[in-house]
């Protein structure tokens, strides 16, 4: 019977990333999940990125362009939370 390859353990900054990223993930899908109703029927199909320190946040057709314009508003240090308005996508920092 063949062997199930071992999983590679994360290494220590991937480790320290994640747990810096897991808040900012929870924060911006707490906020999405507020807003979901208003961000569906207006913005149905578009991207949202959420600033996850001030809970702010833009709306944009591409996630080029919602990027573009939470730089433009938050700058480029800000956390920020980004999902396509009815499914996730990323999350950075």
């Amino acid at each position: 019977m063949p062997t199930k390859p071992k999983a590679l353990k994360p290494s220590a900054p991937a480790r320290k990333t994640r747990a810096k990223l897991r808040p900012m993930q929870k924060s911006g899908a707490a906020r999405y999940d507020a807003l979901k109703g208003q961000l569906e029927r207006n913005h149905y199909g578009a991207y949202v990125m959420i600033n996850t320190a001030t809970a702010d946040y833009v709306v944009a057709p591409t996630t080029s362009q919602v990027h573009a314009a939470f730089i433009k508003k938050f700058g480029d240090s800000a956390p920020g939370w980004c999902t396509r308005i009815g499914a996730s996508v990323f999350v950075t920092a």
